[in-house]
């Protein structure tokens, strides 16, 4: 005699399974681990302050930086914000050479640097405009 199948029980809903502490704390310490790795990817470069200064050329109104004015002769000297509400745009080939860029770091970095845990890049500015060589 052939014994008998067992009945076939209903499909039962899935129940979620209760979370653990220890499940909680991995994912709080990968998502951790994925913002600290951002930070350290994503870069950020110090942009010429207001208050430095350019030198104009009014034939074209456009301001440099002063590596980028080199050999063009005796021009005006003001500030950016100055060169700016005069109606002066950047010249296109210093921008591009990154005539009004300063130190770059990465967000970690500078992070780290305020709380003073990591060594702050020096400025391309000094506190009154003038550029650092």
């Amino acid at each position: 005699m052939e014994a008998a199948l067992p009945a076939r029980m209903p499909a039962a809903s899935p129940v979620p399974e209760p979370q653990t502490p220890r499940r909680w704390v991995l994912r709080v310490g990968v998502i951790a681990v994925c913002i600290v790795f951002a930070f350290s990817v994503i870069g950020h470069t110090e942009q010429a302050p207001q208050h430095a200064l350019v030198v104009r050329d009014d034939a074209t109104r456009v301001y440099l930086s002063p590596s980028c004015a080199l050999g063009r002769g005796a021009l005006p000297i003001s500030r950016i914000a100055e060169a700016k509400r005069a109606g002066f745009t950047p010249d296109l080939g210093c921008e591009k050479s990154g005539g009004f860029l300063g130190a770059s770091q990465t967000v970690l970095q500078e992070t780290l640097a305020h709380i003073y845990l990591h060594p702050k890049r020096g400025s391309r500015w000094r506190p009154d405009g003038t550029w650092k060589w």
